[in-house]
């Protein structure tokens, strides 16, 4: 049993930290929040001595299995080096203060156990699997002169995307990735950045096929997570039930009212487009991808800001590819305070992406009944968010489901 004393707690539930608060963690589980030192004799004691508390933060838009942003390379990349970088890039995270992440196309249900039962160190994983793409679109990474699909097991790139068309087809590809363990689908329902074929405005899936895509996900329990840039894609996939939109970087006011309307979510993931504008001819990029590239990074703030002004419930996800790339993964959260305030910013890190995940039953809050997923800070995040893109001076213990991983109170 572990007691951490006078401590000071973020809530994402009032703006004000919590002062003067012990927190009693046993096994993997918080037992007890107090303002009262709890009189247990077996106990290991530390006192924080008014440093800050907060919940393990969540990336609800990672690729750990996606080692890079050249598409080329990632055709190349055998999957032994594939999980071989995502080992590295988990324990990353994790000592980044991130102790849970989606992996949004790539990571699977056998690489979730892996960290689940300690054969590697990382953030516990919310795996999608094979992202779900139309032929052409964006999951489509076939050069134009070849004919036969992907086979979906050759590659570190082909890991992460399967092509299917039709109502028959797509029903298959939703109840296969369920079989295989995925915690969510997702669906590539617009053009992307850094595809080959696809332009960014276009509207992939029909009604049809993204409707069954959605019911049949319910009918598993399972919701559906969607790539959507333009107006009309986002819209498409919110007529369709799609619970969560990820990017929107050209949502506009209109579209927007009927996102929160229909109560979806929205994951915004600047800092993917931040990095790639530093580094687009190192990673590869070429005329076409870098084009596309300007036209939606101009355009994702003014998203966040139209989400902030509508009330949607904004969650925080990265989209970076690669050990290099991911350096910056606590930057979202600098760019997003550029826009929103600093407990806004945290509260998207923490308790709305676990609610996003449907999880906040486990994680997202410090609270009785919750997993021991902690961080200790030597500033306090609402003064300064930048402290927690500085994790070598500022994290002074980072713990998940009740194990420490970092620890300096000692």
């Amino acid at each position: 049993m572990i007691v951490f004393e006078n401590c000071r707690i973020f809530d994402a539930d009032t703006t004000e930290l919590l002062e003067h608060q012990h927190v009693t963690v046993e096994d993997k589980q918080i037992v007890e929040v107090s303002d009262v030192s709890p009189k247990l004799l077996d106990a290991q004691r530390f006192d924080l001595n008014g440093r800050i508390m907060i919940p393990g933060l969540i990336d609800a838009h990672a690729h750990v299995c996606l080692p890079d942003y050249n598409l080329t390379a990632l055709r190349a990349m055998q999957p032994s080096r594939m999980f071989a970088e995502a080992v590295v890039s988990l324990e990353k995270m994790l000592l980044r203060g991130f102790t849970t992440i989606r992996d949004a196309a790539g990571a699977d249900r056998g690489l979730a156990q892996a960290v689940e039962n300690g054969v590697i160190v990382g953030p516990r994983i919310y795996p999608s699997g094979h992202a779900l793409s139309p032929t052409g679109g964006h999951g489509d990474h076939r050069f134009q002169v070849e004919e036969s699909p992907l086979c979906g097991c050759g590659s570190a790139l082909e890991f992460a995307f399967r092509t299917f068309d039709g109502v028959p087809e797509v029903l298959q590809g939703v109840r296969d990735e369920i079989r295989r363990g995925s915690s969510q689908i997702k669906v590539m329902a617009s053009g992307g950045v850094t595809s080959i074929n696809d332009p960014i405005d276009s509207v992939q899936f029909s009604p049809e096929e993204l409707s069954a895509i959605t019911s049949e996900a319910a009918r598993w329990g399972k919701y559906v997570m969607a790539h959507v840039y333009s107006p009309e894609a986002i819209k498409h996939a919110v007529d369709c039930g799609v619970r969560s939109l990820e990017h929107c970087n050209l949502l506009d006011d209109q579209t927007a009212d009927l996102v929160a309307a229909k109560g979806c979510f929205i994951v915004p993931t600047l800092i993917t487009y931040d990095t790639m504008k530093l580094h687009s001819q190192r990673f590869g990029l070429t005329r076409d991808q870098v084009e596309k590239l300007m036209h939606v990074a101009e355009a994702g703030s003014a998203a966040v800001e139209l989400c902030v002004e509508k009330g949607i419930p904004m969650g925080l996800g990265t989209d970076l590819l690669g050990a290099e790339a991911q350096q910056r993964q606590s930057e979202e959260l600098r760019l997003r305070a550029d826009i929103q305030s600093n407990h806004e910013v945290l509260k998207s890190a923490t308790l709305t992406n676990a609610q996003l995940l449907e999880a906040d039953g486990d994680v997202g809050k410090i609270a009785v009944g919750k997993r021991a997923d902690i961080l200790v800070l030597e500033a306090n995040p609402l003064t300064d968010i930048t402290v927690l893109t500085r994790p070598d001076k500022y994290l002074s213990a980072i713990m998940k489901d009740g194990i420490f991983y970092k620890n300096r109170l000692a």
